[in-house]
């Protein structure tokens, strides 16, 4: 598969938890399946697949699941955005690495202080 131009439906995964709080790699696989399915590509670890509530070991393992049950069937953009430059560029040398097309990186995050009153 050729990534020419983006066209299609590109989705913005959800990172599926269990009871524990730990990242559900079976639930995810279910997910990746079901879009591939539904003749979605994917985007997991964005900014709703609340990516700055995993470490980067959970990260890095959603990211290479994803790329590796969606091989040949859908092209994978990686969440691999930071408010650190270095594990931005560290995610994104990661996601590249195990076949993701592409990185979807953010801006800082800046969050104002409430008014006074």
């Amino acid at each position: 598969m050729k990534l020419e131009r983006f066209e299609g439906c590109w989705t913005a995964m959800v990172t599926p938890f269990n009871r524990k709080g730990e990242v559900d790699y079976e639930g995810l696989e279910k997910n990746v399946q079901f879009q591939i399915e539904s003749g979605a590509h994917l985007v997991p670890t964005g900014t709703t697949g609340e990516s700055p509530t995993l470490d980067w070991r959970e990260h890095d393992r959603v990211i290479t699941k994803t790329v590796k049950l969606s091989k040949d069937k859908a092209f994978v953009i990686a969440g691999t955005g930071s408010n650190s430059t270095r594990e931005a560029m560290r995610g994104s040398k990661h996601a590249v690495e195990v076949g993701a097309k592409e990185c979807f990186l953010w801006i800082v995050i800046i969050t104002d202080p409430p008014p006074s009153r």
